[in-house]
């Protein structure tokens, strides 16, 4: 099985996965004797989930959104798609299927969604980076030939990385420079380092005491490429993890809702 795991390092160990996280607001990371910090804790992960019975998620008060590959007016594509933390109450946030949805990035007060879609523009197959309220609506386009976008901590400003080819690829290193779209002014502006090149899913993270991750067979997970049999996860701090969808549709780039959105 392989995992998905944003932002966190993952690495096969026998039959399980070891993952080392220092918890933000949590237990303080330790120094060792040259004065580096280090995580207090490694956490084992089964490699496979636990019956659901065994973990109750019915009493986190946050949701989860997620990408998933879907048939939608008889055609296959991508879209976004809110749960509850236990799986229940599944939404469709997108609803396209001339557009592919993917990498959504959740704001800080949880009312708002930035993602990336792949779409057709003058013939030419393009990634944009677009933002909209949690329930879908007022859906806005942020920039052109960019990718991995994600939130400031207030919420005000969306950092992204611009695409380093004008033609379509889906490698996800194909990435030069970090921009900054204000979206009350409308306007973007560059980071000053401008040789920050062929970056990797940029984040503000949120505290907390659960984890979200994809799970599944040998895949080419990268986004816009599909993960059949994939599903997302839910995990204690102990290990324990629980499967939240089951139907293996490709359903992977997890991200949590701080509040628990009013959809269903």
């Amino acid at each position: 099985m392989r995992y998905g795991l944003s932002a966190i390092p993952i690495r096969s160990v026998g039959r399980k996965v070891m993952i080392c996280l220092c918890l933000l607001g949590g237990l303080p990371a330790e120094n060792n004797a040259g004065g580096e910090s280090r995580c207090p804790t490694q956490i084992e992960l089964q490699d496979t989930p636990c019956p659901r019975a065994e973990m109750t998620l019915q009493g986190i008060p946050f949701r989860i959104v997620y990408e998933t590959y879907r048939k939608k007016s008889g055609r296959q594509n991508w879209e976004l798609h809110l749960i509850d933390a236990d799986g229940s109450h599944p939404a469709n946030l997108t609803q396209t299927p001339d557009v592919d949805e993917m990498y959504p990035h959740v704001s800080p007060d949880g009312s708002k969604i930035c993602f990336v879609a792949d779409e057709l523009v003058n013939g030419e197959k393009i990634r944009n980076v677009y933002y909209m309220n949690i329930d879908g609506t007022e859906r806005v386009k942020a920039t052109g030939n960019a990718r991995q976008p994600c939130w400031s901590p207030d919420g005000r400003i969306i950092a992204y990385l611009k695409g380093e080819f004008d033609r379509y690829t889906t490698r996800d290193f194909a990435t030069k420079g970090i921009f900054f779209y204000d979206l009350k002014a409308g306007k973007h502006k560059e980071h000053p380092n401008k040789g920050l090149h062929h970056l990797y899913n940029i984040c503000w993270s949120p505290d907390g005491k659960y984890i979200a991750f994809s799970y599944g067979p040998k895949a080419n997970e990268q986004v816009g490429c599909k993960a059949p049999g994939w599903d997302i996860c839910v995990s204690d701090m102990s290990g324990k993890y629980v499967k939240i969808t089951t139907d293996g549709n490709h359903n992977k780039e997890s991200d949590w809702v701080p509040i628990r959105a009013l959809i269903r």
